[in-house]
């Protein structure tokens, strides 16, 4: 608990030291299993922060946040009609989810890229901002998957943020987003020499 407490004190002075530019955010948890991990990767000037937070089981607390509860109603006020607003849905989720990782007992651990020693990966980290969300985004109708899952994939710029869900993403579905999540989880266990990154965490990735 005490190394979590000074490694988020020590993210938030950094992140306020420095200027921030582009964020990408990847989260799948399973309440099954009560595990799950959720990635965090920063630009920060010269520098990519990529924090990985391996998630245990929701506290109780949860149901009884008033900004939860708050943010559930004016969710299903936004859904309920026929047609539903994603540019007014999203920007709830996206709160809703950070309040739902602030109830979640979990433990943290991070690394810091210098740029220009990771050319390959800092354009992998690009390309998803460069990449239409009609890419990242692909509806895959008829596809049918057994036993499947969901990424929830944040990404956000100083100018704008998005959200969606991927269902069960793979090569053939998401590539672009697949391919960078493998380069981070690689990269995060070469970098980090602590064997942090556990797969059961991580599903086997």
């Amino acid at each position: 608990m005490k190394k979590h407490l000074l490694l988020t004190i020590f993210l938030l002075f950094f992140v306020n030291l420095h200027s921030q530019n582009n964020e990408i955010s990847l989260k799948r948890y399973s309440l099954a299993e009560s595990k799950g991990y959720h990635i965090k990767i920063r630009e920060i000037d010269d520098k990519l922060i990529i924090e990985a937070i391996l998630m245990d089981s929701i506290s109780q607390n949860l149901k009884n946040d008033k900004e939860y509860k708050k943010l559930n109603k004016k969710f299903n006020k936004a859904a309920s009609g026929e047609k539903i607003n994603m540019e007014l849905v999203k920007p709830i989720l996206i709160k809703i989810e950070e309040i739902y990782d602030k109830h979640t007992y979990h433990k943290s651990d991070f690394i810091v890229l210098e740029k220009e020693k990771f050319p390959e990966y800092y354009n992998e980290f690009n390309e998803i901002f460069n990449t239409p969300t009609s890419i990242l985004d692909k509806e895959n109708r008829g596809r049918i998957v057994l036993n499947g899952h969901f990424i929830t994939f944040i990404m956000k710029t100083k100018n704008y943020q998005d959200f969606f869900k991927l269902s069960s993403p793979d090569e053939n579905s998401n590539p672009v987003i697949v391919k960078f999540m493998k380069a981070t989880f690689e990269v995060f266990r070469n970098e980090n020499k602590n064997d942090f990154l556990d797969r059961k965490y991580t599903f086997g990735l």
